[in-house]
């Protein structure tokens, strides 16, 4: 994946599991404060790897959904999800920064390409 190049030196990717979601991968994009990751704050936009019958499971379960769908092949779902709201105080150099690297799912579906 290539990320925006706005991102570069604001944004960084973590990548992990989610055991909850029982996810096959999941990256997520936090901006940098003062140089490092801040995982402590919810991050700019997650990608999640789920298989399909997982996906299928979480999508039929009550409450609010895990995202948006970006792609899908025979036996894999990705899923995009963006935060409820900006977690940063209103007025700190943080908040402007979380809003200018937000991206928007249209953004998103059409410049990242997904791997088996």
């Amino acid at each position: 994946m290539v990320q925006p190049e706005m991102w570069n030196d604001n944004v960084a990717a973590v990548e992990g599991k989610n055991a909850e979601m029982k996810a096959e991968w999941e990256t997520s994009f936090h901006i940098l404060v003062d140089g490092k990751v801040d995982k402590e704050s919810s991050a700019l936009m997650t990608i999640t790897k789920l298989t399909k019958t997982n996906y299928d499971a979480i999508s039929k379960e009550e409450g609010p959904t895990i995202g948006d769908k970006l792609g899908e092949n025979d036996k894999f779902v990705w899923v995009m999800s963006t935060p409820q709201a900006n977690p940063y105080e209103e007025k700190s150099d943080e908040f402007k920064k979380f809003n200018d690297m937000m991206l928007d799912f249209e953004f998103v579906k059409k410049n990242f390409k997904m791997n088996n």
